[in-house]
């Protein structure tokens, strides 16, 4: 039996510039699609949703290497943001434990 299992990634920060950036390198990549950026009070934040496909599918596989390579390419560039890589269960997927799969700072 296929499962869902989510991952998503937030992205949050001070610095607009920074997570405009980081918004434009997940728009450019086509199995993505980052929420619009929004603020509250000082910090400027978007969503890269899961993509919603069963596990194995091609759609996840492909959406998969496209949140690894956002995750490489951000890491490479000092845009003084904040985020987190979160997978957590869905249907079908009940045993499986939600985790951080990978995050960054924005500490240097």
């Amino acid at each position: 039996m296929s499962y869902v299992r989510h991952e998503a990634i937030v992205v949050s920060s001070w610095n607009r510039d920074g997570v405009k950036a980081a918004h434009e390198l997940a728009a450019s990549l086509p199995d993505l699609q980052p929420t619009p950026i929004v603020k509250h009070g000082e910090t400027w934040t978007f969503l890269i949703p899961p993509e919603g496909s069963k596990a194995g599918w091609l759609q996840a596989q492909r959406a998969a290497a496209d949140r690894e390579t956002w995750r490489r390419l951000i890491k490479q560039r000092e845009l003084f943001i904040s985020w987190v890589c979160v997978r957590y269960p869905g249907i079908g997927d009940e045993d499986y434990k939600p985790r951080i799969v990978d995050f960054d700072t924005g500490a240097k």
